[in-house]
């Protein structure tokens, strides 16, 4: 699959910010923004009780990831999907936890900047405008962190890499 691929890349290449170590950096796939302007408040902390469970059937690496999620806060699909939406529909109306939007890429570097990354095939519009909410969304959610936005793509265009530049957006073809 399309994003499996560019994920897998975007960490071979170490990006973003490919002059800093790997060991600085965590990535994440689909996480959901929207939390504040929906009004849901939900802690992975304060409200997953199934977490000591989940950790203890991981291995270190895949521990470590979680931990640095729960700490953020950041729910990602299958977390969402399997084991959080059920939680909040107790609390929240169905249509409400719908509108969530999902990122394709966070990529956490150190403590303070969080890169907000859309993958595509192909630079195009969408792309454009996806990155440009979910980072609003995502700065919302996590206003400590430094937002920063990308796209991944395996072809660009011209003009409208020129725009993403104006636009502040990095593009990283692979």
């Amino acid at each position: 699959m399309l994003h499996d691929r560019l994920f897998k890349k975007l960490q071979e290449k170490n990006l973003p910010q490919p002059e800093l170590p790997k060991e600085c950096k965590y990535y994440f796939r689909e996480v959901a923004v929207g939390w504040k302007v929906l009004k849901i408040d939900f802690n992975l902390k304060r409200d997953w009780s199934e977490l000591k469970v989940v950790l203890n059937g991981l291995d270190n690496e895949k521990k470590d990831i979680l931990r640095k999620q729960v700490e953020l806060n950041l729910i990602d699909r299958v977390m969402y999907d399997k084991m959080i939406k059920w939680i909040l529909t107790n609390r929240y109306p169905i249509i409400k936890l719908n509108l969530l939007k999902f990122v394709d890429y966070i990529c956490i570097v150190g403590n303070n900047t969080a890169w907000i990354i859309e993958g595509k095939e192909k630079l195009n519009y969408e792309a454009i405008g996806q990155v440009g909410v979910y980072s609003c969304l995502f700065s919302k959610d996590y206003p400590q962190f430094t937002v920063k936005k990308a796209i991944l793509c395996e072809e660009s265009d011209p003009l409208l890499e020129s725009c993403c530049k104006e636009f502040g957006i990095a593009v990283f073809v692979l």
